[in-house]
């Protein structure tokens, strides 16, 4: 005790003289910073810098499945299906590359340890494929089941109650039909089975997104015809229609004609390219579901990315920002920031998971953001073992 007073009334200036000003003094019985605290930067040796991030570009589709992120993107210019294991919001490492699986990553879980996915293979023709995916590292595809009349402009689909939903010609020049596959084996795909529904034969022009039995379309109205929004709730017994709402886009509050529109499953929200009003609809489990317009005020230009857990989420000049429509009557802005400057063009949610949203610019970038908020940065991809730029150092 007495020598750790007496070091700490020496003057310090004489003994940081012939060390050099970047020296650093460690009194003694004072702990040394342990290595990685928080915010503190643990240079690499000499000579070993990080590795410079894989170039993944034109990223189209992703699904979380357990600890890693299924890609369909680019890897140096090639096409191609991706794995990679997250280990932050900037670092992931590229665990499997499987041009075997060359198609979406946009998965739907069937059950527990399969997925599956509607594959377009030429302007009308594709498959149902099923993926193992207990071993979220190594997916294999265990069935696939062609199928033509497809339409690209209605390539949603979804999975419930161990069925496939997605639109299909049963005839070239038919009507589209809401059709459902059977996956009760996943093993064993059944023939599509047409639906009585109008999920797929909005006029004109259906557009559609889906999630779980969450199935949400819009028409494209020209002249005279009314913007028409509809969500379906998706069974293959009865496919009911909790949600019906037809309204004069250049009405009163000039709504506007919808431009996308995003569901989690649980929520569904249409952006007619308005400056302010989004249409928000929920409880698609119900006779009649519950919808209304919410005012946004957030900075402009806004445009919605996508939504998660009664979460819907704008881009903004600032970055992303949230809106919390739990109760359709009170929305409030939510406690979330996510501060970035977004590439031009359509930022879009692409899947999420406990900790992350992952989503693409309109660069074809993957990015990262902590569900809680923070920065907004393109992800870092890495081979396995190459070193990255370290935790708390400017990059």
């Amino acid at each position: 005790m007495l020598l750790r007073s007496f070091l700490r009334t020496i003057p310090l200036l004489p003994l940081l003289a012939p060390l050099g000003c970047g020296a650093d003094i460690t009194l003694v019985g004072e702990p040394a910073a342990e290595p990685g605290a928080p915010g503190q930067c643990i240079p690499l040796p000499p000579g070993s810098p990080a590795a410079d991030p894989l170039a993944l570009t034109d990223v189209r589709s992703a699904t979380f499945v357990g600890e890693t992120l299924h890609v369909d993107g680019s890897l140096d210019g090639a096409p191609t299906y991706l794995v990679l294991r997250v280990e932050s919001s900037t670092v992931a490492r590229l665990v499997a590359r499987r041009d075997d699986l060359a198609g979406p990553a946009d998965l739907a879980a069937v059950r527990p340890g399969f997925h599956a996915r509607l594959r377009f293979d030429g302007p009308d023709t594709g498959a149902v494929d099923v993926l193992d995916t207990t071993s979220p590292e190594q997916p294999a595809l265990v069935a696939t089941a062609p199928v033509t009349g497809l339409d690209p402009a209605v390539s949603a689909f979804s999975s419930a109650s161990d069925a496939l939903f997605f639109c299909q010609r049963f005839t070239p020049d038919g009507a589209l039909s809401l059709v459902a596959v059977d996956l009760g084996d996943p093993l064993a795909p059944g023939a599509p089975s047409s639906l009585a529904s109008s999920a797929c034969a909005l006029s004109p022009g259906t557009r559609a997104v889906a999630s779980g039995a969450a199935w949400v379309a819009w028409n494209q109205p020209t002249g005279s015809w009314v913007q028409q929004t509809s969500v379906f709730h998706l069974d293959r017994s009865a496919t009911t229609t909790p949600i019906d709402y037809g309204y004069n886009q250049s009405g009163v509050h000039h709504y506007g004609n919808v431009v996308s529109a995003a569901t989690d499953g649980q929520t569904a929200v249409y952006d007619p390219g308005n400056d302010d009003l989004f249409l928000v609809a929920r409880g698609f489990d119900l006779p009649h579901g519950d919808f209304n317009w919410i005012d946004v005020d957030l900075p402009a230009p806004k445009s919605l990315v996508g939504v998660q857990g009664a979460l819907v989420y704008f881009v903004t000049p600032a970055g992303l920002r949230a809106y919390d429509v739990s109760d359709l009557a009170a929305p409030e802005e939510a406690d979330f920031v996510a501060n970035g400057a977004p590439a031009p063009g359509a930022t879009r949610l692409l899947a999420s998971s406990p900790r992350y949203l992952a989503l693409v610019d309109g660069a074809g970038l993957l990015s990262l953001v902590p569900r809680e908020g923070g920065e907004w940065r393109a992800l870092g991809v890495y081979a396995e073992g190459a070193p990255t730029p370290p935790a708390g150092c400017a990059e």
